[in-house]
């Protein structure tokens, strides 16, 4: 999300300050448990891209990742966030 240019876009068009912008990115609801292997292997690539490809249903699941692929797009981010804290809320 630091150097994706979508991502670099969503945070201009809602007017965010580096500051509150690398919040949203460290974000509770943005953070997920993957190995360092799967990270470096992952590296710069954005969630829309690889997701599909390197996660079951039942990871994104397990994860609160929402089905919704549109919502991976760094230009939905906060919908995304928004979508995630609603589906670990539900009891």
């Amino acid at each position: 999300m630091m150097r994706d240019a979508k991502a670099r876009d969503y945070q201009a068009r809602m007017q965010l300050t580096p500051w509150e912008y690398r919040e949203e990115v460290n974000d509770i609801a943005n953070i997920t448990f993957i190995s360092q292997a799967k990270n470096v292997q992952i590296g710069n690539v954005s969630p829309w891209q690889y997701l599909e490809n390197e996660t079951t249903k039942q990871i994104r699941k397990a994860h609160f990742i929402p089905e919704n692929r549109e919502l991976w797009k760094p230009e939905k981010f906060d919908k995304f966030l928004d979508q995630r804290r609603r589906s670990w809320r539900r009891p």
